[in-house]
């Protein structure tokens, strides 16, 4: 699986700094193997949902689409993804599925200030990244890429009712 991102790129992409094997984003501290599980769970988790094909290939060519863009645009997806993630890991949060998440208590009390900026920036990324999978997600269903249409059975006949 091609690894689009690590993690000094995403720490410095969201403007925080690596001491040792320590992250700080927005004054809090993250392990870096942490940021690490979080690129590889949204890595997967895209793959998931733009398909293999997609998404280990970097020479896909379609007449409209360069390789380069799609790359890039999978990079993104998964920047977009990440931050995310870590965003609402650094509110003491949790995600249930895909991108519903709630906000941790113990950040949300801490201060108004801090229950603002993760609302604000955890939405700003989420939006981001479901921006990127809605462009990826129909390139990735091709008509070629159907094995075999001889074997759907065929529904609709001269019996079926008027309105299907």
């Amino acid at each position: 699986m091609p690894t689009y991102i690590d993690t000094p790129t995403i720490i410095t992409y969201l403007g925080g700094t690596i001491t040792g094997s320590t992250c700080y984003l927005w004054g809090l501290e993250i392990a870096s193997g942490s940021v690490d599980s979080n690129i590889n769970f949204s890595e997967i988790w895209v793959k998931g949902k733009i398909g293999d094909q997609m998404f280990d290939s970097r020479t896909v060519d379609w007449s409209t689409q360069s390789s380069a863009t799609i790359s890039g645009s999978i990079k993104f997806a998964v920047l977009d993804y990440t931050c995310f993630r870590l965003s609402v890991v650094m509110s003491g949060g949790t995600i249930t599925d895909g991108f519903d998440y709630q906000v941790g208590p113990l950040r949300a009390a801490r201060s108004r200030a801090y229950t603002i900026f993760f609302d604000k920036i955890t939405t700003q990324f989420k939006l981001a990244a479901e921006e990127k999978l809605n462009m990826l997600m129909p390139l990735s269903y091709k008509d070629d890429t159907i094995s075999d249409t001889t074997e759907t059975p065929d529904f609709s006949s001269d019996s079926a009712p008027g309105y299907y």
